[in-house]
Formats: structure tokens, C-alpha cells, sequence
């Protein structure tokens, strides 16, 4: 295993471990319970991204992935961000900066799959957020 991989495998153990301590952690007392555990999962997001254990992008579709799965906001709610054309544009900015950055063919190859990946992902969650947070397919 190289340093690199080492320092991202410990970073994102840690940031588990923060979001694991802040989740099952006793709320304070203005707070509730679903408020508490959004706060773990926006702390332990903002953490992923300052320690470089996840890109920006990962981060942010996680943390909205788990918010909804776990239940603490519903999934209208969630991808309501979604039906924005702004925010689809710089989703599709993302992914197409993956295969600009990188220079082996092979790599531009992966990068490429995973934009479509990522492409075919936002239509179905820009989809939901059209029809009340319901996917339709």
C-alpha cells in the first residue's frame, strides 16, 4: 500500500468515526434527534472534504444519499436541488473536469464511464425532484 493510500484510508476512517461519534452522541438540549444526526452527516461531509478522504462531489451525493436513506429528511426535499438547471450544470462540469485533468487514455476511459454513470444518475434524481421526490422509472 503507498503513503497516498495510507493517508486516504485513515482519513476516511476517521471521518467514519466522527460521524459515527456525532450520530449516536446525545443531541444537545434545543436540538432534536433527526437535527443532531444532519448535523453528523454535514460535519462528517465537510471533514471528508478538508482531510481529502473524498472529492467534493462523492461527499455531497453521499451525504444526500444518506440523509434520505436513513430518513431523516424526505427525498423531495433532498432532491429538490436537483430540478435546478444551475446545479445540473455544475454536476455535469464536474464529471467532464475528471476527463480533462487526467492524461492517460485509459484513465480519460474510466473517467469517461463514470461521467455517463454520473449523467444517467442526475437525470433519474432530476426526474424524482420533478415528480415529488418519486422516481418514476
Amino acid at each position: 500500500m503507498t503513503a497516498i493510500a495510507r493517508r486516504t484510508l485513515i482519513a476516511r476512517i476517521a471521518t467514519l468515526a466522527i460521524a459515527v461519534a456525532i450520530w449516536f452522541s446525545a443531541p444537545p438540549d434545543p436540538l432534536t434527534v433527526q437535527a443532531w444526526r444532519l448535523f453528523a452527516i454535514f460535519a462528517a461531509t465537510i471533514f471528508a472534504v478538508v482531510v481529502g478522504a473524498l472529492p467534493i462531489l462523492t461527499a455531497s451525493v453521499l451525504a444526500i444519499g444518506i440523509a434520505v436513506l436513513t430518513g431523516i429528511i424526505p427525498p423531495a426535499a433532498a432532491y429538490t436541488a436537483f430540478g435546478n438547471s444551475t446545479i445540473l450544470l455544475i454536476v455535469v462540469a464536474f464529471e467532464i473536469l475528471g476527463l480533462v485533468i487526467r492524461r492517460s487514455p485509459k484513465v480519460k476511459l474510466v473517467h469517461g464511464a463514470a461521467a455517463l454513470a454520473g449523467l444517467a444518475a442526475v437525470f433519474c434524481l432530476y426526474e424524482a425532484g420533478e415528480h415529488g421526490g418519486e422516481l418514476v422509472y
